[in-house]
């Protein structure tokens, strides 16, 4: 190939204010070198406009709405969850008694069954802490099953254990939704912490922290 020719690679990092740009250029029949790079950064002017060049807000909105996004698709798959465990159970689980006792009565219905009841509160955070300090009341299944057979009828005391298991899967997807709404709130410092964390005491990294010299350098990549 002719030395006439040139290869110019072009990389530009946009930004709001500022834009990063590396350009090599070089004959097209060898091999680039330092003396072949330019870099330069190209910095918008100041204007008397109301512009907002700081990704700070921007940032922390994204955040939010990625927090948001991943809280209702955690609400979906657990409200799935809880119809298929309790499902399983079948009429056993009768919504009546459960709305009878007294920690239930203003949070539960009677005539709707507890999987769709589950959707619902899922949907309303307040509600999702009612429930979970309800549950709290009766501390495990043991003591709530205790309860639910004051309530039963004679006819149903057989199926006390079902109720016992719609207490275990109840309280499990409150602790699961809460923990989603936690991780969905946190800072993006506090997730860049954690991996840190991670980075560091994860063994299978060993090899690779010692390629870039430390965990500090690895975990300054991501």
């Amino acid at each position: 190939m002719s030395g006439s020719h040139q290869k110019v690679t072009l990389a530009i990092d946009l930004g709001a204010r500022y834009t990063g740009l590396f350009l090599v250029s070089h004959p097209a029949d060898r091999v680039p070198t330092a003396a072949d790079a330019k870099a330069m950064t190209l910095v918008m002017p100041q204007d008397t406009t109301d512009m907002t060049y700081s990704m700070t807000a921007r940032r922390a909105a994204r955040h939010r709405m990625r927090g948001y996004k991943r809280f209702k698709l955690a609400r979906r798959l657990l409200a799935l969850a809880v119809e298929q465990k309790i499902q399983t159970a079948g009429e056993k689980v009768d919504p009546f008694p459960v709305a009878q006792l007294e920690h239930f009565q203003d949070l539960l219905s009677g005539t709707t069954d507890l999987a769709t009841q589950w959707e619902n509160i899922s949907e309303h955070f307040d509600k999702v802490s009612e429930l979970k300090a309800a549950l709290e009341t009766y501390g495990d299944a043991t003591q709530f099953k205790k309860a639910i057979k004051q309530v039963l009828d004679p006819e149903a005391q057989g199926f006390v254990k079902s109720y016992g298991d719609a207490f275990n899967t109840l309280s499990e997807a409150v602790a699961n939704l809460i923990q989603a709404k936690k991780f969905g709130q946190r800072s993006r410092s506090e997730y860049l912490k954690e991996i840190r964390h991670d980075i560091e005491y994860d063994s299978r990294l060993k090899k690779l922290i010692g390629v870039f010299g430390g965990a500090d350098n690895l975990w300054r990549l991501v």
